[in-house]
């Protein structure tokens, strides 16, 4: 976990990359890295005692990049992207809702399943000599600026 922190603050120091212009499993997998920050940070929000603050950052990661990536994970798994939704929607109601110690440990979960449901999308064959991007764990992988 502390590596994934300590990447995703280098990432944010980086200049950022035009994501549309990046093929679309890169693209999948920017916007996963940008949906996991997006929902760490609603965990850090909740554990400081903003519920309401972390469930407007839940609801505004599944609006923004989820409702990017949703197209592709759909096309891959349509199940696996209902209990998603699904389990966005339950994290934002119990997370604005009274104090509930389960709240981070259904942060992680969701982060955890996101990850799960990237790194199962099909990707594209490699050409001879090309090398793949640098991955994080569960196949989420890092974007290099350009």
């Amino acid at each position: 976990m502390r590596s994934l922190l300590l990447l995703l603050l280098a990432l944010a120091c980086r200049p950022q990359t035009d994501i549309e212009a990046l093929p679309a499993p890169i693209q999948a997998e920017a916007l996963g890295v940008a949906l996991s920050t997006e929902l760490m940070n609603g965990r850090r929000a909740w554990t400081e005692g903003d519920r309401s603050g972390a469930a407007a950052i839940v609801r505004a990661a599944y609006r923004g990049p989820f409702s990017e990536l949703e197209p592709a994970l759909h096309a891959h798994d349509p199940q696996a992207t209902l209990e998603l939704e699904y389990a966005f929607g339950q994290l934002a109601l119990r997370a604005e809702g009274k104090a509930d110690p389960a709240v981070p440990a259904q942060f992680d979960a969701l982060i955890a399943r996101l990850k799960e449901s990237l790194a199962a999308l099909p990707r594209p064959e490699l050409a001879p000599g090309q090398e793949a991007p640098p991955a994080l764990e569960g196949g989420v992988t890092t974007v290099p600026s350009q």
